[in-house]
């Protein structure tokens, strides 16, 4: 399995997710005040996601994080945890601006937040 250094990930120059990537379809009804309100909420949303790359697969090795013979590991910490082949971080349980539960999605973080978050970077 080939992996690639941090430096290579930033280069690579890799997407971040938004709403749309991350599959989530949220539609307004049919007025400009809710399109409004809409559109506000899915920008906030899209603020958060910009932490994260759309997944599911881990940008440092390339292996599928999600499913039956998927490779995710959970951390102690709630909602964290990390590629199970190279140990890149990963968040599973993503708590959304205006937006009530919890988003079950195995997001790898985005390599441009990693040297600001020394803990994540370790991976």
């Amino acid at each position: 399995m080939e992996t690639k250094s941090l430096a290579e990930l930033k280069a690579a120059d890799l997407p971040h997710a938004t709403c749309e990537s991350v599959g989530m379809g949220i539609k307004a009804l049919d007025t400009d005040e809710h399109r409004a309100t809409v559109a506000q909420m899915v920008n906030e949303i899209d603020k958060y996601l910009q932490s994260f790359t759309p997944g599911p697969k881990c940008p440092k090795c390339n292996a599928e994080l999600g499913g039956l013979l998927g490779s995710f590991t959970w951390r102690i910490t709630t909602g964290e945890g990390f590629c199970g082949c190279c140990r890149y971080p990963v968040r599973g349980h993503h708590q959304l601006p205006g937006c009530e539960g919890i988003l079950p999605a195995l997001l790898p973080y985005h390599p441009s937040i990693l040297e600001s978050v020394p803990e994540l970077a370790e991976a």
